[in-house]
């Protein structure tokens, strides 16, 4: 952080106070002293901003990003300077307020309308929204290859499949050599159970980027679905041997062998795991939905009260839900996992 950093931001304030007074002069003569500190321009505290955030002084960045947005209240690019800096601090709700701010001011600001997209994915928001902003982005730079990869994710949650494929296909078309690209294709083709086409692009994610165990995962996922369970589970559990995973106390060891396809005829599932993980769950349903030879009597699922709802539409399951922990394997990793779901059959 810059050594004058803090009389620099003193006085932006003491420029916003002599201004929300109406004292024209005052708030001239705080400006001016701030500027011989460092330049007050739009782009010098765009460059204090990066500066500050790279330090991981995030606090100060938005204290000064605040205090500009303040100064300039009709400024577009003041605005969207907030919104970035509150999510770098993971405070994608409280960043919604600004881009939307300037989106009434600037539509067409770059890189906005992607922001709040993302902000918008990250708190929970519309999708409908999230997309229609999405849409709007890559009609006006359909070169961006990180939009598309954006609108295949909005594009499937609101039910859009034939959506996602186009998209997901020009983000591989635009990069082709992106692992990110030809997994998220891979996602898609999944969705639309084109098996072949998905494992091709799943495995090429892998040749592209070999050392990500979460895309070896996603491959080992797919051979899992197609009833491949001795390439399948192999690849599935390679996250266990990722340095970056959460999953750093060991595979947990279970008194059963992994599942291969046998019938479940009768039985009941209990789904459980860490209170996030929602999309564990989510996918668990999914996959019964798609292996249409297992015939599950019950599935109790153990979550959040919030996921009750999710339940009572998934069709593929009978579910009854239960705020109740149940018992946890014996493994240290259950307390630091958040999508460490495990299912057990009995009779």
């Amino acid at each position: 952080m810059p050594p004058t950093f803090d009389p620099f931001l003193s006085f932006l304030r003491r420029a916003f106070a002599a201004q929300s007074e109406g004292d024209v002069r005052a708030h001239a003569l705080w400006l001016e002293a701030a500027s011989y500190l460092y330049p007050t321009d739009s782009a010098s505290i765009d460059r204090l901003m990066l500066e500050l955030l790279e330090q991981q002084d995030i606090a100060q960045a938005i204290a000064l990003v605040e205090t500009a947005a303040q100064l300039e209240p009709h400024s577009a690019a003041a605005s969207v300077r907030l919104g970035y800096a509150l999510q770098m601090a993971n405070r994608h709700r409280d960043a919604l307020a600004p881009y939307r701010h300037a989106l009434a001011i600037e539509p067409a600001f770059p890189q906005l309308r992607k922001n709040l997209a993302i902000a918008l994915n990250r708190t929970g928001g519309s999708s409908e929204e999230e997309r229609q902003l999405l849409e709007a982005a890559v009609a006006a730079d359909p070169s961006d290859f990180a939009l598309w990869i954006h609108l295949m994710g909005a594009r499937r949650a609101c039910f859009d499949l034939d959506g996602a494929l186009a998209a997901a296909s020009r983000a591989v078309e635009i990069d082709p050599n992106s692992a990110v690209a030809h997994s998220n294709l891979a996602q898609a083709l999944k969705e639309a159970q084109r098996w072949d086409d998905a494992l091709t692009h799943a495995a090429t994610a892998c040749e592209l980027a070999p050392d990500n165990a979460s895309l070896r995962t996603g491959l080992g996922v797919l051979h899992l679905l197609r009833g491949n369970y001795a390439e399948g589970w192999p690849a599935h559990e390679a996250r266990w041997n990722d340095p970056a995973s959460m999953l750093t106390n060991g595979r947990p060891q279970f008194g059963k062998p992994q599942w291969r396809g046998e019938s479940l005829k009768g039985k009941t599932l209990l789904v459980w795991g860490a209170s996030r993980a929602w999309a564990t769950c989510c996918s668990f349903a999914a996959s019964c939905r798609c292996s249409r030879s297992v015939c599950i009597a019950r599935a109790d699922v153990s979550c959040g009260i919030r996921l009750r709802r999710w339940a009572r539409c998934c069709r593929a399951v009978s579910a009854n839900m239960s705020t109740r922990i149940p018992p946890r394997v014996k493994s240290k990793h259950c307390r630091r996992s958040t999508s460490n779901c495990r299912s057990s059959a009995r009779r």
